[in-house]
């Protein structure tokens, strides 16, 4: 199972098409001499085979006291010991989300009449990593340092890493449909014009 999941981790996909509605040119004849009709439209796809380089991973603390204040209290002091507990596995700060703890009342309702037994407070830490092989080891030290769950990782890549994939994927893109279409036109015994719309989609 553990060799299953780091071989899911390791491989990602990206995949961009653009779809393109060329003229079709007859002799010296264009679009804009009134054949809106004569157009060819193709779809044109790259796809890329990828590592993710970016991982975030989560934890939740939970504790529950006699009063709102105690338990937030709590929760915060749990959520700090594993707060500096990742932080002492070399994760820079600044890659680390804390959210606001959340205070709710547990109710009874025996009696016919409804009363607050205590209160449950919780909290979530959230952790991006650009190692993806470090989120085993941080959910290890969060489930170890209290935290009641954890989710992820999620995995991803880091905004320049995409933006630049998307760009080399949309130029392959392109090239693939200019084929298509080119190939299309030459059957048709007829010439390509200029494109007319051009909508892209991931």
């Amino acid at each position: 199972m553990e060799n299953i999941s780091k071989l899911i981790q390791g491989i990602g996909t990206l995949l961009i098409g653009i779809a393109f509605i060329w003229g079709i040119a007859v002799g010296a004849t264009s679009l804009s001499k009134g054949l809106q009709g004569n157009t060819i439209t193709v779809t044109g796809k790259a796809t890329r085979a990828f590592t993710p380089n970016q991982s975030v991973v989560s934890g939740t603390w939970e504790d529950k006291a006699k009063s709102s204040d105690e338990a937030r209290t709590k929760v915060q002091t749990s959520a700090g010991k594993g707060l500096d507990a990742i932080k002492a596995k070399g994760v820079d700060s600044k890659k680390i989300t804390t959210e606001n703890v959340s205070v709710n009342p547990n109710y009874d309702w025996s009696n016919g009449k409804q009363s607050v037994i205590d209160y449950r407070a919780s909290t979530t830490i959230s952790v991006t990593l650009e190692d993806t092989a470090k989120a085993n080891e941080i959910i290890s030290t969060m489930t170890g340092n209290g935290a009641r769950s954890t989710s992820g990782p999620s995995l991803g890549f880091t905004t320049s890493t995409k933006d630049q994939l998307e760009k080399d994927l949309k130029l392959e893109a392109v090239t693939d449909a200019n084929e298509q279409a080119t190939a299309l036109a030459q059957k048709a015994g007829s010439k390509l014009g200029k494109v007319v719309s051009i909508t892209s989609g991931s």
